[in-house]
């Protein structure tokens, strides 16, 4: 309970059922929620840094093959980005992730940790 508050008696305490920003704990919390999902979208992290994953999207229904492009995702505290070769499979990321968490996707990067991105579109 909030501090101070009379409707509680001393040393009554709250189960929190999800993690509050702000908490010490919270960045791991989220970490390992994200990183879940990446998993779960068939994702896998890279054996040299675990906040780089790439893989083969799978779901349901949806075929693994040989034409269908790999996604890459790179993740910092509570941002990540995120890229493919194929449009295609960049909207099924979207898409996909907003299943499954509330985000919001900003179109694309020019900054990130202090790199610089240059996208250049091919039409081939």
């Amino acid at each position: 309970p909030p501090h101070g508050d009379p409707a509680f008696a001393k040393g009554e305490y709250w189960l929190l059922k999800k993690t509050l920003y702000g908490l010490r704990r919270s960045p791991r919390h989220w970490y390992d929620m994200f990183t879940a999902i990446l998993r779960d979208m068939g994702l896998t992290p890279s054996r040299h840094d675990p906040c780089l994953y790439s893989g083969q999207l799978s779901r349901p229904g949806l075929p693994l093959s040989e034409t269908r492009r790999h996604v890459y995702v790179g993740i910092y505290v509570d941002d990540f980005v995120f890229y493919s070769t194929d449009p295609a499979e960049e909207q099924l990321f979207r898409d996909e992730m907003a299943k499954r968490i509330t985000v919001d996707f900003m179109g694309e990067v020019d900054y990130f940790l202090g790199t610089a991105f240059t996208w250049k579109h091919h039409t081939d």
